[in-house]
């Protein structure tokens, strides 16, 4: 009987906790946990408030904007554009223009700096002397020229403008009597001839001023100012003598031929050295021959330079 109620009671245990493991999994399958903590949020309010953070009829655009069902969700931060790179400036050209004027001797040297006025034209003028220059390609001038005042004043017109600037140096030690000089109009058939020492045409120590061109062996320098090339402008010849003197002739060549060469009389202006010292200017006006006639050329007498002494032609 011991026995037999031993049994039943192991009988009864397994029931007990057969009974005990079908309620068990019938807990787990309704969601049953462990009692929760202090802490602890139940499951069920979870759930709740994760169905309650995404209402069902939410869409993207509501949730994007921060509205919905449920209301505002707080600011949404609005994209900063960048902006696109701004292209480099090039700084604008320096186009100041710089003058200066020294003298050398006998010899006035101007110099300026034109950036941007590259071939254009810049007039000069001195002492009634008018030429001009292009500008080079980098931006530069400078011209060399014989001075006709013991104070030089120079007058520049540069591109663009109307009124000259005005500049001026002191010439040290001139002589006005060591500068010789014709003027005339370029397309006239004039040409200037220094013959020194003695020289034969086209020998060592011949210059002829027609188109800038200077022979070799010479001792004094003849300059041609102005440009040939354009009919109508002044052109001036100036011979600077030698310091301390020379035997030369000076000769005014005037060519006569067909055409506007002939019949006709050319004015030229011979520039030396006046009574007091300074500059004087003379008119001499040559008359051609007959167009009729054969072509040639007339040689004038300008001036004879005997060493230190200069004597003066005569022009008949």
């Amino acid at each position: 009987m011991q026995l037999q109620a031993g049994r039943m009671r192991i009988a009864a245990v397994s029931v007990v906790a057969a009974l005990a493991l079908l309620s068990g999994g019938q807990m787990l399958a309704r969601g049953w946990a462990p009692a929760p903590g202090p802490g602890d949020v139940p499951a069920a309010d979870v759930v709740g408030q994760a169905d309650a953070a995404v209402p069902a009829e939410a869409t993207l655009d509501s949730l994007a904007a921060g509205t919905g069902a449920a209301g505002p969700q707080g600011p949404v931060p609005v994209p900063v554009p960048v902006p696109a790179p701004v292209a480099a400036v090039a700084a604008a050209p320096d186009c100041r223009t710089r003058l200066a004027l020294k003298a050398d001797g006998p010899l006035l040297e101007l110099s300026a700096t034109l950036p941007c006025d590259a071939g254009e034209v810049v007039h000069i003028a001195h002492a009634g002397v008018r030429f001009s220059r292009p500008v080079a390609a980098d931006g530069t001038l400078r011209v060399v020229f014989p001075a006709l005042a013991a104070e030089a004043l120079v007058n520049v017109t540069l591109p663009g403008e109307e009124s000259p600037q005005l500049i001026e140096t002191p010439v040290p030690g001139f002589d006005m009597r060591s500068v010789l000089g014709l003027a005339w109009t370029a397309g006239d058939p004039v040409a200037v001839n220094v013959f020194e020492n003695g020289a034969a045409f086209g020998e060592p120590g011949h210059l002829r001023a027609a188109r800038g061109v200077n022979g070799a062996g010479a001792v004094g320098r003849l300059f041609l100012l102005g440009d040939p090339g354009k009919a109508g402008t002044p052109l001036t010849a100036i011979y600077l003598v030698p310091k301390g003197g020379i035997d030369a002739a000076i000769e005014l060549e005037v060519s006569s031929g067909k055409g506007r060469t002939c019949g006709r009389d050319v004015v030229t202006t011979r520039l030396g050295a006046g009574p007091d010292g300074d500059l004087e200017r003379a008119v001499m006006r040559v008359t051609l021959p007959d167009c009729g006639e054969p072509a040639g050329w007339v040689l004038l007498p300008i001036a004879r330079l005997e060493g230190p002494r200069l004597a003066e032609a005569e022009n008949g």
